[in-house]
């Protein structure tokens, strides 16, 4: 089924590889960024991506939608995957170094950035042990006991997208020492990561509404970091394209700047060539965290 009166099919891609049956091997990736709802498939054997799809949420319930879109579906409902990955597009995240984080302290050390709420808000945490960094993040409360109970016998491993885009930038020419920024656009928010020396230096999200937002914190972030523009390479990912004055205004300040591309630890075969993969860097590079 395509479509319903709560959700629509946007997009449905199968790899010839793709097997019912070997689903023990695959991990499920899915992910939800407001009323758009994206579902991935990966073979753990060959890191092959094998199925993708994008939901449009039509109704404002959106974990009673969730689980029409499920209850419709011909493999979601399996409980036998090899791992299932979760996120959940939200602003409220932090980044802890290892040793310092305290998972008894996760909550405190959110509420201190941002507004947390108790009742609505359920926070969780992710470790980039590569990174000594420990990504603190909230995601909605209903949400989280709906995709839990749904695969109640099955730990499911929640991540934030900033984990999703700060390992695509380090695990990007991990051995080389450049310096490099990857912005991830939103409707109307995007997120700033900057690696030196193979060492993340920074990562925040902003809102913004026009091509100056973006301008405006992007210098502000060079500026404070001292980046050297000259020697430093701009990535750009998620809700823009060739057509944006986003990208034409960046890459007039920003020389080097292109689209980012895709994760090298993936194969894609040819039938995903109708994607613009930059597009969906907060699903696919899941599969690296």
């Amino acid at each position: 089924m395509n479509t319903t009166s709560v959700y629509n099919r946007v997009r449905y891609i199968k790899d010839v590889k793709f097997n019912i049956e070997y689903i023990s091997q695959y991990e499920l990736l899915l992910y939800l960024n407001g009323s758009s709802f994206f579902v991935s498939v990966m073979d753990n054997l060959d890191h092959r991506c094998l199925f993708f799809e994008e939901y449009e949420i039509l109704e404002d319930d959106i974990t009673s939608s969730l689980n029409e879109v499920f209850d419709d579906h011909h493999f979601l409902r399996a409980a036998f995957w090899k791992k299932i990955k979760f996120s959940q597009y939200t602003n409220k995240f932090t980044l802890i170094p290892n040793g310092l984080f305290v998972v008894e302290n996760a909550f405190d050390y959110l509420d201190l950035i941002t507004d947390v709420n108790v009742g609505s808000d359920k926070v969780l945490y992710y470790k980039h042990e590569n990174l000594g960094m420990t990504n603190v993040f909230a995601v909605d409360y209903s949400l989280y006991q709906w995709i839990s109970n749904f695969y109640l016998n099955k730990k499911i491993v929640f991540i934030h997208p900033t984990g999703a885009h700060i390992e695509t930038l380090m695990k990007v020419k991990p051995n080389e020492s450049y310096e490099a920024i990857d912005i991830n656009f939103n409707e109307k928010s995007f997120d700033i990561s900057y690696k030196k020396n193979n060492k993340l230096e920074f990562s925040n999200i902003f809102e913004y509404s026009n091509e100056s937002d973006v301008l405006y914190f992007l210098l502000a972030v060079v500026d404070s970091l001292n980046i050297d523009i000259r020697n430093t390479h701009c990535n750009l990912y998620g809700k823009i394209d060739h057509n944006s004055i986003i990208y034409t205004k960046t890459k007039e300040f920003i020389k080097s700047t292109k689209f980012g591309s895709k994760p090298s630890a993936i194969q894609f075969s040819h039938v995903f060539d109708e994607l613009f993969l930059h597009q969906y860097n907060d699903l696919f590079p899941m599969y690296i965290c």
